[in-house]
C-alpha cells in the first residue's frame, strides 16, 4: 500500500523503501551526533493546505542520554494512527524534562495560553498536561521516571512556559 504525505511543499512516497531510507537517516543523524558531540537535535516542519492556510506542524528533538542511548521527543499537532497521518485540533508542546538530585523537573512550551487556561494531574507515574485557550489546545502525558512522590507536584505557568516541579519518591532519591 502506498500513501503519500506532503511535507514543506515536497511529496514524499510512504512505502516500506521510503521507511528503510527513514529509519537509516535516523541511524544516521544519531552517528553524526555521537561524531560531532552535539547533544540535541530538533527538526521541525509544517503542511500547508491549498490557499496557503496553515494546516499542521511537527517536529522532533532527538537528545542524547547519559549511556549515549537516543531519546526522541515528538511535538505538533499530526499524529499518526492505523489509518496514516491526521492533523489535529490539539499540539503536542515541547517538553524538556530534567532530574534534578530531589525532584523531577518538567518544562512545556505553550504558547498562548495562561496559567487559567491549565490542568496538570499525576496519576501513578503519567503526568497529564492539557491546555485550551481560544483555538490554542496542547495535551501531554508522560511517563515519569524515577519515581516521584504525587503529593509533591507543584506548578506555575509564565509566557506560556509551564514549569511542573515533583519530588523524587524516597527510594528513587537514595539510588539517584
Amino acid at each position: 500500500m502506498r500513501q503519500e504525505q506532503q511535507a514543506g511543499g515536497a511529496a514524499e512516497e510512504l512505502t516500506l523503501g521510503g521507511l528503510v531510507r527513514g529509519i537509516a537517516g535516523f541511524v544516521d543523524l544519531i552517528t553524526k551526533m555521537e561524531a560531532s558531540g552535539e547533544q540535541e537535535i530538533e527538526r521541525t516542519g509544517s503542511v500547508q493546505g491549498s490557499g496557503g492556510a496553515l494546516k499542521g506542524m511537527y517536529g522532533f528533538t532527538v537528545r542524547l542520554g547519559l549511556a549515549g542511548e537516543p531519546v526522541l521527543e515528538r511535538f505538533g499537532n499530526i499524529q499518526g494512527n492505523e489509518a496514516g497521518s491526521v492533523i489535529t485540533a490539539t499540539r503536542e508542546p515541547v517538553v524538556d524534562i530534567l532530574e534534578e538530585e530531589d525532584c523531577v523537573v518538567v518544562i512545556l512550551e505553550l504558547p498562548g495560553v495562561t496559567e487559567g487556561d491549565i490542568a496538570v494531574s499525576l496519576r501513578g507515574d503519567i503526568l497529564e498536561v492539557t491546555a485550551a485557550s481560544g483555538d490554542r489546545r496542547y495535551a501531554k502525558e508522560l511517563v515519569l521516571r524515577p519515581a516521584v512522590d504525587p503529593g509533591s507536584l507543584t506548578w506555575s505557568c509564565r509566557n506560556g512556559v509551564l514549569e511542573v516541579r515533583i519530588a523524587k519518591a524516597r527510594d528513587a532519591r537514595a539510588t539517584g
